[in-house]
Order: structure tokens, then C-alpha cells, then sequence
């Protein structure tokens, strides 16, 4: 790597933008091939109708798939033609994710991400791009009294965090879901990494669990504070949960920042599952400061395998099986 290079242009977390290139550049000349081949085997004529259908609908979307989405949505009427259009465009959605490097370029192309409830649309791509993945909130309301034991057992009475697991009781169950997902990143702190500079310098890197947490959640007292919190943030901000209300009080809203768009959630548990979502369908790095804590709720909560192999991770889940309720 160049020592001016940055190093996300290589890697995103997961994959990487240029493996991403590579891998949709073989597939689109194997299909090339596979399709000369077919053609040469074809013996019908060009005249044929089978024939001429397989090579218009190739000639089709390959070549008009942009004038098609559009000709396509001028005439959505209702919610019920807007996802069945979202559906039947699914593959070419997910082949601009893979190709196109902007992500802005990709929500402006699909537009249905940054409507107000751009949620439905999101969770119907990441169902169909992890068809295996269990749903975030289900698992957490499966796992709730044993993620209460632990918290419970896990937050000494010197961590900023028992303030909150006192008032806990008093709680209702939005601010309860609050708190829960707020300590998680206390159970799983961050761990010391090594990150390389501008000039190309590998250092190591310790963060706190509070930047793990304001890494993941900000909570406000309303949104035009969050809003000013987000315009203070210096670094590209990585989809999070924005909460207006108190931790430990009364939950009044909760949003996904994404792209400096607000998407309303009518939960907590809405919103952190909504997050994960985003981060899996559009391929995005885990911020640094909480790489730990998504990988175990990528682990727990989504049930997709991590690449990372940290014992803490295995620990804690191991931990909350086996607690007993």
C-alpha cells in the first residue's frame, strides 16, 4: 500500500473495494463467455423465438437497466407496486452495491434508501442478501433476562455503567432495551489495535468502552442537539442510533444516522437493528472504536459468522447461553 493511500480504498472491513472489482469484473466476463457459448451452440436461428428472447432480455438489462429503473418507477402508484418494484430490481441493486464505489451515488441512484420509511426497503434487501441471518430484535427479546442477568453480574460497582443498572428497575421497557444495549459495549470492551497513519505507520491504538458507546449510540435531549452533535463529529460518521430522550428516562424518539440522513424508528431495538442491517448490505467497516462490540452482535444477534476471532466474543456468548433465568 502507498503511504498517501488511506487504507479503507483496499479494504472495507470485510472485503475490499478492489477485491469487489475484481470478483464483479470475473463474473460479468464468465457470464460473457457462458453466453457466447450458449449462442454458438444454438442451433434454432436467430429467428427462433427462444433465441431472440435470451438475447433481448441479456441486451436489456445489461444495457438499459438505468432507463428500465426508471421507466419502471414513473409508473409506481401505490406502496404495494413501489415493493414489488424493489423486488424485481433486486440483482441490479445489489450489482451497483458491489460496483459502484460512492455510496452516495448508489442512494441516489435508489432513492427508496432515503425515504422516511426506507426501513422496509432495507430490511427486504438484507433479508434477501442473508437469507440465514436471524433478526436483531427477535434474538434480544429471545436473550433478555439473561442480557439483564449478565449486565447485572458484569458492571462493578466503579464502572460509569452502574448508575444506570441501579435505576434499571425503575425503568420502563424502551429505556430498559436502552440500557441493555448501552452496557453490551462494557461486556465486550474495546481490545488494543493496530492502525496505520496518513504516512503509512502502524501504532497501537487502545480505546475506552464510553468510546465504543458514543461510537454506536448518541443520546440527546432532543434532535436539534443530536443534530448539532452530529455536525461536531470530524470523521465520516458510520450508520449509528440517535436517541432523544435520557439514558435511564424516558425514551422520546430514536433515529439511524446514516448518510446525514435521520431515519425514524419506532424502537430502540428498531434502530439498533437497522444499523446492523446497513452495515452488512452496503459492505461498511465497524467503527473503530466498537469493532469488538458489532462483531459479537453480529455473531449473537444476526448469527452471520465474523472473521474475527477474538475469545472475548465467545466468552460472553458462551456466558449468556448458559445463564441460567
Amino acid at each position: 500500500m502507498f503511504p498517501t493511500e488511506r487504507e479503507e480504498f483496499y479494504r472495507t472491513g470485510r472485503r475490499g473495494r478492489i477485491y469487489n472489482k475484481v470478483s464483479n469484473l470475473k463474473r460479468v466476463y464468465k457470464r460473457i463467455r457462458q453466453h457466447t457459448a450458449d449462442a454458438s451452440l444454438d442451433v434454432s436461428g436467430p429467428s427462433s423465438p427462444e433465441s431472440t428472447n435470451v438475447i433481448k432480455e441479456e441486451e436489456y438489462v445489461d444495457e438499459f437497466a438505468d432507463f428500465h429503473i426508471l421507466d419502471m418507477r414513473k409508473h409506481i402508484q401505490s406502496n404495494e407496486e413501489r415493493m414489488s418494484f424493489w423486488q424485481r430490481t433486486q440483482s441490479t441493486r445489489f450489482r451497483d452495491i458491489e460496483i459502484i464505489e460512492s455510496l452516495q451515488d448508489i442512494l441516489d441512484k435508489w432513492p427508496e434508501y432515503k425515504r422516511t420509511d426506507a426501513m422496509e426497503y432495507i430490511n427486504a434487501d438484507f433479508r434477501a442478501k442473508f437469507p440465514k441471518a436471524t433478526k436483531f430484535s427477535e434474538i434480544f427479546l429471545k436473550n433478555f433476562k439473561k442480557l439483564e442477568k449478565i449486565s447485572y453480574l458484569k458492571v462493578n460497582t466503579t464502572s460509569p455503567s452502574f448508575k444506570y443498572m441501579q435505576q434499571y428497575k425503575h425503568c420502563n421497557t424502551e429505556s430498559k432495551h436502552l440500557i441493555i444495549l448501552w452496557v453490551l459495549h462494557q461486556l465486550v470492551p474495546p481490545f488494543h489495535q493496530v492502525v496505520i497513519d496518513e504516512n503509512g505507520v502502524r501504532r497501537k491504538k487502545r480505546y475506552t468502552t464510553l468510546e465504543s458507546q458514543n461510537a454506536s449510540i448518541c443520546i440527546r435531549s432532543s434532535l436539534a442537539e443530536l443534530e448539532e452533535a452530529m455536525k461536531l463529529r470530524q470523521t465520516a460518521t458510520p450508520p449509528m442510533m440517535l436517541v432523544v430522550g435520557e439514558l435511564g428516562g424516558d425514551i422520546r424518539e430514536s433515529y439511524v444516522y446514516f448518510e446525514e440522513m435521520y431515519l425514524p424508528c419506532q424502537t430502540v431495538l428498531q434502530a439498533a437493528e437497522l444499523c446492523m442491517e446497513l452495515y452488512f448490505l452496503f459492505n461498511l467497516a465497524f467503527p473503530e472504536e466498537s469493532v469488538l462490540y458489532y462483531n459479537f452482535a453480529q455473531s449473537l444477534f444476526l448469527n452471520i459468522p465474523t472473521e474475527m476471532k477474538h475469545s472475548r466474543i465467545y466468552t460472553t456468548i458462551n456466558e449468556i447461553e448458559a445463564c441460567e433465568v
